[in-house]
């Protein structure tokens, strides 16, 4: 994008610096044609990353703006085939190629808050910071479950094995029935998204919302207790996802609002 702001600029010095490139030893003057087609081609990707709501269009942008820093080592002539690599989904442990598509696009969906696209991205590749991650990397003395089980603590352990987790979901057993078949409460669901039967495609997002709001909220009684000692009643617990659905219906209203308004 520097190219755009230095153009035409009073920056002579930059500018001859950035779009001129050395004949020889002492003479300048040879427009250098490559790096303006790959500065204008980087401002091209993140201006329509930016403006297309588009997923795959975005993603296909965004590939070809990080293959620009190999480009200097190719020759003109494989350009055409360097920028039309197809898109690979990261592979998620023994689950088929489609269904690993289908979950990530789950957890790109616009219905979730980036917060929860994290917490959500971060348990499938086992990057929350808890005890097993920590441990792993020399930053925890300790890789059990902080409730007392000789279980590692990761993402899955967290999400569905942990007393604690059993506890909650049994708990508000009655109060998640409104919002979701007890059949759909499973570890692929609560993990992934991946709900059995057949629903709406409504629905299933609803449902993801509101699992992604129970991770979310196991996570924070599980940092109260690491930070401050803390247990986090089951009423809390109940209020905090009330509080988070709530908080999805009105950006729900809000984006209602400005689609009517455009």
């Amino acid at each position: 994008m520097i190219f755009y702001f230095i153009l035409n600029s009073k920056m002579d010095k930059v500018k001859e610096d950035l779009m001129f490139k050395t004949h020889n030893k002492r003479v300048k003057g040879v427009l250098a044609i490559a790096t303006i087609v790959q500065g204008i081609f980087m401002c091209h990707c993140v201006q329509n990353t930016l403006r297309i709501k588009d997923e795959s269009h975005v993603g296909f942008l965004m590939e070809s703006f990080f293959l620009l820093p190999t480009w200097r080592h190719l020759e003109w002539a494989e350009w055409e085939n360097a920028i039309h690599v197809q898109d690979i989904s990261e592979p998620i442990g023994t689950l088929p190629s489609a269904t690993a598509d289908h979950v990530w696009e789950y957890n790109a969906s616009k219905r979730l808050t980036n917060l929860h696209k994290g917490i959500a991205w971060m348990a499938i590749q086992g990057g929350l910071p808890v005890r097993a991650f920590m441990h792993a990397r020399g930053l925890n003395q300790y890789k059990s479950c902080l409730k007392g089980s000789i279980t590692d603590e990761a993402s899955y352990h967290l999400f569905w094995e942990c007393t604690y987790t059993l506890d909650l979901l049994k708990a508000l057993s009655i109060k998640l029935a409104a919002w979701i078949p007890t059949s759909c409460i499973i570890p692929d669901s609560i993990m992934y998204g991946l709900f059995p039967g057949m629903h709406t495609l409504r629905d299933l997002q609803d449902y993801w919302r509101l699992l992604c709001c129970f991770k979310d909220v196991l996570l924070f009684s599980r940092n109260q207790l690491v930070i401050g000692k803390k247990e986090t009643s089951t009423l809390t617990c109940r209020k905090m996802i009330q509080n988070l659905l709530r908080d999805y219906a009105a950006l729900d209203r809000s984006d209602n609002n400005s689609d009517d308004g455009a």
